[in-house]
C-alpha cells in the first residue's frame, strides 16, 4: 500500500466520519426527547379512557397513569387535564428547564388535545417531533 492510497482511504474515512457522527447525534437527541413526548401521550390516552369512564378529566393520581421515571425530564401535572415534561439537561438545543406541555381541552363537549412548548421552542420541537402540534 502506497502512500497516496493510505491518505484516500483516510480522507474517504474522515467524510464518512463527517456525516455519521452529527446523525449519530440528531438521532440521539431525537430519542431522548421523544422520552417525554411518549409519557404525554401516555397521559391523553389514560385521561382520555378516564373521561370515557366517567364523563369528567381525572387528577393524574385518579387515572391509570403512572409515568416511568426519566433521566430526561421531570414531569408534573400543573391542572387537572394538563401534564407538563420539564427538561433535566440540554438535549440538542432544547435547553434545560424547557418544557412540552398537553392540555386536554373538554369545552364544547368533544376533547381536544392542545400541546404547547416553552416560548421560542416551537421550531426545535417540531424538528424532533415533527408531528407534536398536529
Amino acid at each position: 500500500m502506497t502512500v497516496v492510497e493510505l491518505v484516500v482511504i483516510i480522507c474517504i474515512g474522515s467524510i464518512l466520519l463527517g456525516i455519521a457522527i452529527p446523525k449519530f447525534i440528531e438521532t440521539a437527541v431525537k430519542n431522548k426527547i421523544w422520552d417525554g413526548m411518549s409519557t404525554l401521550m401516555t397521559y391523553e390516552s389514560s385521561q382520555l379512557a378516564y373521561l370515557a369512564q366517567r364523563g369528567r378529566i381525572g387528577p393524574v393520581d385518579s387515572t391509570v397513569f403512572l409515568p416511568e421515571p426519566s433521566e430526561y425530564f421531570s414531569y408534573s401535572e400543573p391542572a387537572v387535564g394538563q401534564y407538563k415534561a420539564t427538561a433535566k439537561m440540554k438535549m440538542g438545543r432544547f435547553l434545560p428547564d424547557h418544557w412540552i406541555m398537553t392540555r386536554i381541552d373538554t369545552t364544547g363537549g368533544m376533547p381536544k388535545l392542545r400541546r404547547s412548548c416553552s416560548p421560542g421552542d416551537s421550531s426545535i420541537v417540531k424538528r424532533y417531533i415533527s408531528n407534536y402540534f398536529k
